[in-house]
């Protein structure tokens, strides 16, 4: 457990685009899925009416600190010791339909303050994180009813009377404002009732937004928890309806009830994948171990051309893939040439593999035709693209999350665009998702402390 930190520092606030972005700059919270705290607390860095922000901002006023302190530690507190109807309750008359006649007395000074300073940020990420604070004790308590109910609060609103209080009208913009923004679409995933818009290609990755999101160390501690439960929950799902895919359902006699396929992936690929990935003795796991053992202290220089022949084993001998073992060792002597005479270790390791997956991923590297991404889409391989970033992955557990924020960079870049544009994106996430759920163990690549 630790302390509120609210830490006075001067933040140089980005231009944001129009698209609202709720983000803060936060000192790293050690601390595990199970833990509720009291909060720590930065500012915000991007504002919520999408203007361009160019503006310093000084030291946060005492008063501001102490009010966001004293708020967030009421709503901790009222989590440990009522009920979730009660939590709820609270939750409503203080941010959703606010009400200063139900609020308790000794946070009369502190909504004062905000309303003084004209906080919008700070309002808004009170209210994210007592939202997702709500999320994560219906997930401890196995209660998950109450998250319909949270969100129920959002969309059934109380319309404004005529002799509101100027607080309540406040509340009710800073409540529609949060509403706006892309962490409300993320509260809003947690509620299949919900509905913001209409279908798209790209909501059948939604374990992969989820899964980026407690990589993000923007990201408050509150919503990367509740991210983490509902992403191990969904993929938990997928593996078991995967394997028994693969187990029945290929193979399916006519008259035999049949089994679901929860892929795009035509059965027969489907088989060939997994007969590529899942190797019972010298697999993709072992070939990385016998790779690190031999290479795990050479210098730089030596390790970036060991490498190369690594991640190429079993597919470069493709005639179609003749060009690409010259693009990765272009792009490898290009990294880092003044380390190529140090002794590598685990940081330059992950680091190298980081930039790779980088490199392999980047969509703005789709507008050059010789790129290997461009290369790789143009020929539909999407299996040994799969296979290069397992190979990553394997040699470097703590690249994993660099691998899941490149792809949904990558989904991001082309959300917009058509789902017949986007056949070779998803070809490409249905393999790789494949891939990742056969071949890797995440309990071993992947925990939560590590998006910390």
């Amino acid at each position: 457990m630790f302390a509120p930190s609210f830490r006075k520092r001067k933040v140089q606030l980005p231009n944001t685009s129009s698209d609202k972005v709720l983000a803060w700059h936060r000192r790293p919270e050690q601390t595990s899925p199970q833990q509720f705290t009291e909060m720590q607390i930065g500012y915000p860095k991007a504002t919520f009416e999408g203007q361009a922000a160019a503006i310093e901002q000084n030291e946060r006023p005492d008063e501001i600190i102490e009010a966001s302190e004293e708020i967030l530690n009421f709503f901790v507190e009222l989590s440990r010791t009522a009920s979730i109807s009660s939590l709820l309750e609270q939750f409503d008359i203080f941010f959703i339909n606010h009400d200063p006649s139900g609020i308790p007395a000794q946070l009369n000074h502190a909504i004062y303050q905000l309303l003084v300073y004209n906080c919008t940020a700070d309002f808004i990420y009170l209210l994210n994180r007592c939202a997702f604070l709500i999320v994560n004790t219906c997930f401890l308590q196995k209660k998950i009813k109450y998250v319909e109910k949270l969100m129920g609060l959002f969309q059934g609103r109380s319309p404004l009377a005529s002799n509101a209080a100027l607080s309540t009208r406040k509340f009710r913009d800073w409540v529609e404002s949060y509403m706006d923004s892309r962490q409300y679409k993320v509260l809003a995933l947690f509620s299949p009732a919900v509905k913001l818009q209409k279908k798209t290609w790209h909501d059948r990755y939604v374990t992969l937004t989820l899964l980026a999101q407690t990589f993000d160390a923007e990201v408050s501690i509150e919503q990367r928890q509740a991210c983490q439960w509902l992403y191990q929950f969904l993929k938990s799902r997928y593996k078991f309806q995967l394997v028994m895919f693969l187990a029945k359902g290929c193979d399916a006699a006519p008259n035999e009830e049949k089994v679901r396929n929860p892929t795009f992936i035509h059965p027969a690929t489907l088989k060939l994948i997994q007969k590529v990935v899942v190797k019972r003795n010298q697999g993709y796991p072992q070939m990385a171990e016998d790779f690190l053992a031999l290479h795990e202290h050479d210098i730089y220089g030596d390790f970036k051309q060991a490498l190369v022949k690594y991640l190429l084993i079993s597919i470069g001998g493709d005639r179609r893939l003749k060009w690409l073992p010259q693009k990765l060792e272009q792009h490898l002597a290009e990294l880092h040439p003044e380390k190529n005479s140090v002794t590598v270790g685990h940081h330059l390791i992950t680091k190298t593999c980081d930039e790779i997956i980088r490199y392999l991923l980047n969509p703005e590297s789709f507008a050059d035709p010789t790129h290997p991404f461009t290369l790789l889409m143009i020929q539909r391989e999407f299996l040994s693209l799969g296979i290069i970033l397992l190979k990553l992955v394997l040699v470097s557990p703590r690249s994993y999350g660099q691998l899941v924020i490149s792809l949904n960079e990558l989904m991001q870049h082309y959300h917009h665009k058509s789902k017949a544009e986007c056949e070779w994106l998803t070809g490409l996430l249905e393999t790789v998702q494949v891939i990742l759920t056969l071949a890797v163990n995440e309990g071993q690549y992947y925990s939560f402390t590590k998006a910390v």
